[in-house]
């Protein structure tokens, strides 16, 4: 869990991506909050209840943060629909967070205090007290003035397309569904890929942290060629979830054609992977007979 210190106060421009905000706020989360149960809460276009990060506190209840990209001011409106959708999250929330890139506004402060009493706490983060969580927090400062504002290092995408290849290189990928032995333990390796793609967050088979990698600032073609990738990486996740109990289960009507189904959404994702790779001069990934 990282250290909470003080560093000279800087004042650092929010993020004009949504993904890029959703990351800073789940990275401040975790020593703010005081635990490492920290996660972004599912995909882009999913129902989310209000929900972009998600947290368990030490005393096991949870904690719930929307993420509001905002231009100009917040409103108690808008403050109003985010409270509504959060009451129907499951797990049910202790405390309800409202992080958003506008300024501190006092007013909108007492406003919120002044809203009927909820099963949870609601509070809000201003773009002010996250620029000063981030001021405290030094090592989540250089991800972001890295990974986000500057973006950039020497080759990047290659050294992207390197992790990228590692994470794909496991038995999750390349074994036919015939040999696989835990469908369980695919699905949570092909849901650590497409977080991989999303947040640029590495970690290995078992779970170690690698590193954070820039997720944007890439060029247009790799970009595509990234995107195809994910689309190929959430269809394989969409099949295993449909289908796993068929998949578990050899005497289902359904088994084979499930087998054969999640086979041939594995083989896209490994078409895509190595176009990828392809244009990086990485070797491909061979699918294992």
């Amino acid at each position: 869990m990282r250290q909470i210190v003080s560093v000279p106060n800087l004042n650092f421009p929010p993020p004009t991506e949504h993904q890029e905000f959703e990351r800073l706020v789940a990275d401040i989360a975790e020593p703010v909050l005081g635990t490492p149960l920290v996660n972004l809460n599912g995909r882009a276009g999913q129902a989310q209840a209000g929900v972009d990060v998600s947290a368990t506190a030490t005393d096991g209840t949870h904690i719930g943060i929307q993420c509001k990209l905002t231009i100009g001011n917040l409103t108690i409106s808008v403050i109003k629909e985010e409270i509504a959708k959060a009451r129907t999250y499951k797990p049910p929330l202790a405390r309800f967070i409202i992080a958003t890139t506008a300024r501190s506004d006092a007013p909108l402060q007492e406003a919120v205090r002044g809203l009927p009493q909820e099963t949870f706490s609601v509070e809000l983060w201003s773009w002010d007290e996250i620029n000063n969580y981030m001021n405290r927090l030094p090592g989540v400062a250089i991800t972001y003035a890295e990974h986000v504002l500057l973006g950039s290092q020497p080759d990047p995408e290659r050294r992207h397309a390197e992790h990228l290849r590692e994470a794909l290189d496991r038995p999750a990928f390349l074994r036919r569904a015939e040999a696989e032995h835990s469908f369980v333990e695919q699905l949570q390796a092909v849901r650590d890929t497409s977080s991989f793609l999303r947040t640029g967050r590495h970690y290995t088979r078992t779970q170690q942290f690698v590193s954070a990698l820039p997720y944007r600032r890439y060029s247009d073609e790799y970009s595509i060629r990234l995107q195809g990738l994910l689309k190929a990486v959430d269809a394989m996740d969409n099949q295993l979830r449909r289908s796993l109990d068929a998949l578990q289960d050899p005497n289902s009507p359904d088994h084979v054609a499930s087998m054969v189904a999640l086979d041939g959404r594995r083989m896209e994702v490994l078409k895509a992977a190595n176009r990828v790779f392809s244009d990086q001069d990485l070797d491909p990934l061979e699918p294992s007979s």
